[in-house]
């Protein structure tokens, strides 16, 4: 598909999420938009490397979790499609069922997954053993993503000083390795996206 029609169908897919509203294109998402589109079709383009995730960076309402929710409709029956959860969820989940949850979306992991809202998980208590949860699965993705290509995307509102500060130097390392970073920026005065 070229970069025209997936924007065609990210517009389509868009408008189909966010019924009855209209998904915009503006001034605040456009660019993101477009390298995104770049990325899925396979453009070669500088600074964009094909082998890496992506590390979705910006501010709360600004639109990342549509943005990839609908990037994921129109690839969903490519070999660019990718799983989904929250990093919530993962969390959530392992407070009640423990360490094979890590296994789970980390080192058990066969399939490229999207890690929605990086940040917005608490530290997890599970039988009186503390785990910084995202900490160790993105280390354990890690030797998937170096041994078995598969890649993960993540959406966060965390900037770099916050992602150092609440996961590591080590995670952060990580991150830069696996994702291509980009930065979904908004001005001051930005809309919240979820609300309309």
């Amino acid at each position: 598909m070229n970069k025209k029609k997936f924007i065609e169908q990210f517009l389509v897919q868009g408008n189909k999420r966010l019924d009855p509203k209209p998904y915009v294109i503006d001034d605040e998402n456009k660019s993101v938009i477009n390298t995104l589109a770049d990325y899925f079709t396979g453009a070669t383009v500088p600074n964009l490397d094909p082998t890496k995730g992506i590390l979705l960076i910006g501010n709360p309402g600004g639109g990342k979790t549509i943005m990839m929710k609908t990037m994921r409709d129109v690839m969903l029956h490519s070999d660019h499609t990718f799983g989904w959860t929250t990093c919530r969820q993962i969390a959530q989940s392992f407070g009640v069922s423990g360490f094979k949850d890590i296994i789970k979306w980390g080192s058990g992991c066969k399939w490229h997954t999207m890690f929605d809202d990086l940040g917005a998980e608490g530290d997890m208590t599970y039988f009186g053993t503390k785990a910084n949860v995202m900490a160790d699965i993105i280390q354990d993705r890690y030797e998937n993503f170096i041994d078995k290509k598969f890649k993960m995307h993540i959406t966060t509102n965390l900037d770099w000083d916050g992602i150092r500060e609440r996961y590591g130097v080590r995670v952060e390392s990580r991150l830069h390795e696996m994702c291509n970073v980009l930065i979904l920026r908004g001005s001051p005065s930005q809309k919240d996206r979820r609300h309309g």
